[in-house]
């Protein structure tokens, strides 16, 4: 899995936080120190998602929901500039 970076408004460590619903889990990425945080990707669960402009039903396993946040929380804007 890839490294996590430093939090962009702090400079603090992150980590991989697990939010339990009733019947459902969540994975976000937080930064220790401000709690600045991702949205939250669920994983096990139905969402939807617009593909040419229809709705589609799209089911997201725990370790692309771990994925996908951490690549949101790795995102930079000036990343390749």
């Amino acid at each position: 899995m890839e490294k996590l970076k430093p939090c962009p408004y702090c400079g603090g460590e992150a980590d991989i936080q697990h939010k339990s619903f009733y019947m459902s889990s969540a994975y976000c990425v937080e930064c220790k120190v401000c709690r600045t945080r991702t949205k939250l990707v669920f994983a096990d669960t139905i969402g939807y998602k617009v593909v040419d402009n229809k709705f589609k039903e799209t089911r997201y396993d725990t370790l692309t929901a771990i994925k996908m946040v951490v690549d949101l929380w790795n995102r930079r804007v000036n990343e390749n500039v």
